[in-house]
């Protein structure tokens, strides 16, 4: 497989570097889950690069269909929503930005550009690369409005429904993704698949969208969370049956009107 050009490499490194600094960020009002952040996602990092480098996100098979690579993906966002159960991460989240810092990371999706990249330069197919980097590219470009309304904008249903949207469209967006980079290598296209399993683009797989995956279901439970407290409580009030008018008593009669 041939070696991808220099700036694929730098652009698809300073995105994950960037991704993983950004979701530090949002939880930096704890600087020990912000630093753990950091620490998980540098280890895993790391492990990609070695796992890579040993072939192991390599198809087996006549399929491009990468068994490691799925698993890498299920591995890391379950390690992460399972982090977000955390009482000193749920905490950190307790904020009533909360919501706006978690959406803020989701800008820098606009990185997706490398794999509309990849496609011009003829390393991934376009049934994969077309709508993964458009829809990253979408999303990233929508994010800071998002986050803008939701720091500045008055807490209404419309503001509510509107973040919800953002977020489900980011995971519709890579549910998309997925579902078509896993038929691409089905398919076995030309070009086939084989650079998504290797540095550095294994990294967008293997760590950009379990990280986003995240960080769009943990704000979606805390939007979740916010509606249900905004709700008053209904309370019955006691019923009170109409009884009958009362009389009112005679007016005592002046003591000349006596007889």
């Amino acid at each position: 497989m041939a070696q991808l050009p220099f700036y694929v490499w730098l652009l698809t490194i300073a995105g994950a570097a960037l991704f993983i600094a950004s979701t530090a960020l949002a939880l930096r009002r704890a600087p020990i889950v912000a630093w753990s952040v950091v620490a998980l996602s540098a280890a895993w990092f790391a492990g990609d690069w070695l796992l890579a480098d040993a072939h192991a996100y390599q198809a087996i098979g006549s399929s491009n269909l990468s068994i490691g690579l799925i698993a890498a993906f299920a591995g890391y966002l379950t390690i992460l929503l399972a982090a977000t159960g955390l009482p000193v991460v749920r905490r950190a989240l307790a904020s009533p930005d909360a919501v706006a810092r978690l959406t803020r990371p989701q800008s820098v999706r606009v990185m997706g550009v490398v794999l509309l990249i990849a496609l011009a330069i003829g390393r991934l197919p376009a049934a994969f690369a077309l709508p993964a980097g458009i829809g990253d590219i979408a999303v990233g470009l929508a994010a800071p409005l998002a986050v803008r309304a939701l720091r500045h904008a008055p807490a209404t249903d419309r503001l509510h429904r509107r973040a919800v949207t953002f977020h489900l469209l980011g995971l519709a967006d890579l549910v998309i993704a997925l579902v078509m980079g896993v038929v691409s290598g089905l398919l076995v296209l030309s070009p086939t698949m084989q650079p998504i399993t290797a540095m550095p683009l294994v990294l967008v797989p293997t760590l950009a969208v379990p990280t986003a995956f995240a960080l769009h279901l943990t704000a979606l439970r805390r939007l979740r969370a916010d509606r249900a407290a905004s709700r008053p409580a209904r309370t019955t009030a006691p019923t009170h049956q109409p009884g009958p008018a009362p009389v009112p008593e005679p007016a005592p009669a002046p003591d000349g009107a006596l007889g």
